[in-house]
């Protein structure tokens, strides 16, 4: 019998441990993927405690998964054993409820998350329906590209859904796991930037991921300091914190909006008339669909968009989610190799290149195709400038109706 080992938590609140499990078959319209690299999200936390409802145990949890295929299910088409695949907080939808016949798949009611609809990626392997698969480009390596599955995508959609063009004030409230990635999106968009966080001790690293301005909101009234700058056209609220992103909503330009990604039981406190006046709305955002999750690493690899991330193997997984509790690490990992041997045991550290919106997307061109000339029209030339000289082309015309000869037996008008 085939092995792999998964990092399970045995009851709600428990640690992880290391056990051994049979591999799975992909089963039809599944893949089985051998995992590379596992992030650990904040929401993982809500998985350990039991809090969603429904959350199966032993659990095994995980949902920012980068690796390869490793065995094809019956009907699969589309994939081949090796490719390089990442599945996100999006692990597959029901087809059937409203939602998805209307096609907004990440509404789905039965949206399938892996380590909660079925067993995620803390392991060596996992099996996931082709639906969730998005193709991880080769400019990133599998612990760049794993935390792009959620905290990625989840950032990414947020801002270029927002409704903020180049040059608008956009703030990014936190510079954790999800704001240090929301930073770097703002920039890369054109928006100016402006990172909010608590205390001057991560204004370096606000500035170094792209922030023109920062605000330490221990120090300065976030909404004041907002509208100091002009007031914001989005405030991304990252920071899992109702009090903070309630205190920015002031700092809102009129017809701003709060774009909330921090997940709190606690209540937003924010009055109806701070609403009111200046059309300002407050709107809650989703993951991504595992297209958008495709989108968000393509761009990501074009503009030098990368994770914060620390490397431990998956025998220290409990050394991991403390860290991401913390707050010490951005982004922690979990990585066993595909092969299922350990991951080196040492700590590493990736420091995402500073880059500017000039730097990479200045090259880009946009793209022409010529269309074939209108039935009964000659072709488009260029009308020669009038005068003497070399190159004239007096013979040249603009484009003009060609004419067509009359029907048999009737006169031309």
């Amino acid at each position: 019998m085939n092995v792999m080992r998964v990092a399970q938590v045995s009851a709600p609140g428990e640690k992880f441990e290391i056990v051994e499990r049979e591999l799975p078959e992909p089963g039809p319209g599944h893949v089985r993927v051998a995992v590379e690299a596992a992030g650990i999200c904040r929401s993982d936390a809500g998985f350990v405690a039991g809090a969603f409802p429904g959350t199966p145990f032993p659990l095994v949890t995980g949902h920012e998964v980068a690796g390869r295929v490793d065995a094809l299910g019956e009907g699969v088409t589309g994939w081949r054993v090796g490719d390089r695949v990442e599945v996100g907080w999006f692990g597959g939808h029901c087809g059937h409820c409203v939602p998805c016949r209307q096609g907004d798949f990440i509404d789905c009611a039965d949206l399938r998350v892996p380590g909660w609809a079925y067993q995620g990626g803390f392991a060596e392997a996992m099996v996931a329906p082709v639906t969730a698969l998005a193709r991880v480009p080769d400019a990133l390596s599998a612990t760049e590209a794993a935390p792009l599955g959620c905290a990625g995508a989840t950032t990414y959609n947020a801002l270029r859904h927002g409704g903020a063009h180049p040059g608008d004030l956009v703030a990014v409230l936190g510079v954790g796991g999800l704001g240090h990635l929301g930073v770097q999106y703002a920039n890369r968009f054109g928006y100016e930037t402006v990172a909010i966080a608590r205390g001057r001790d991560k204004e370096p690293l606000a500035r170094q991921l792209g922030a023109h301005h920062y605000i330490d909101s221990t120090a300065d009234d976030v909404a004041e300091a907002l509208q100091r700058l002009g007031g914001a056209r989005i405030v991304l609220g990252t920071a899992a914190s109702s009090d903070a992103m309630s205190a920015a909503v002031g700092g809102l330009r009129p017809r701003g909006r709060l774009v909330v990604l921090g997940a709190t039981p606690e209540p937003l406190r924010i009055s109806p008339h701070s609403l009111i006046m200046g059309s300002r709305s407050v709107h809650g955002h989703p993951s991504g669909t595992a297209q958008d999750v495709a989108e968000t690493m393509a761009f990501s690899a074009l503009t030098g968009v990368r994770p914060m991330v620390e490397t431990l193997p998956l025998d220290q997984v409990n050394d991991a989610y403390q860290r991401m509790l913390s707050g010490a690490a951005a982004s922690a990992w979990s990585s066993p190799s595909a092969d299922g041997e350990r991951a080196p045991g040492s700590q590493r550290t990736h420091r995402p290149r500073p880059r500017t919106i000039g730097g990479d997307l200045r090259r880009l061109r946009p793209r022409v195709r010529l269309l074939p000339p209108i039935r009964g029209t000659t072709p488009c030339r260029r009308t020669a400038p009038s005068g003497p000289g070399p190159g004239r082309d007096r013979s040249a015309r603009r484009m003009r109706p060609r004419r067509h000869r009359p029907i048999r037996g009737t006169r031309r008008a």
